[in-house]
């Protein structure tokens, strides 16, 4: 009983120093995602000019969304009548207070909400 005990007891171990062996040969490999000197060069230029980057030709809503989640810690909305408050939270510290009035029709149902926040969210974007 004991020797099948030290057998598999021996046999983790080699299994664990075989996986950490295989860790350290991932952390010590080159990067995935190695950039050309020029590509490089593009993407630092596009992160520094952010409004560059949201209205690049090539960026599609993802790349944008992207761009949101990287860029923002938190949206805090507060909805008062028909006037939408929003509080935006930036990664280095920052916030943006946004404040939208929604335009409604005659049943007094908002209309045009996304191209209203979409033109202020732009016109903003410069934090």
């Amino acid at each position: 009983m004991a020797g099948e005990l030290e057998r598999r007891w021996n046999e983790a171990l080699q299994a664990i120093h075989r996986i950490e062996g295989e860790i350290a040969a991932i952390v010590a490999g080159p990067s995935p995602h190695r950039w050309a000197k020029r590509e490089r060069q593009q993407l630092m230029q596009l992160g520094a000019d952010l409004e560059l980057a949201w209205s690049h030709p090539g960026a599609t809503a993802a790349t944008r969304k992207r761009i949101l989640r990287t860029a923002l810690n938190e949206i805090v909305v507060r909805k008062q009548g028909a006037v939408i408050n929003m509080v935006l939270h930036w990664q280095g510290g920052d916030h943006t207070a946004l404040q939208v009035k929604l335009r409604l029709n005659a049943a007094g149902r908002p209309i045009g909400r996304c191209v209203k926040i979409r033109s202020r969210w732009c016109a903003s974007w410069r934090v």
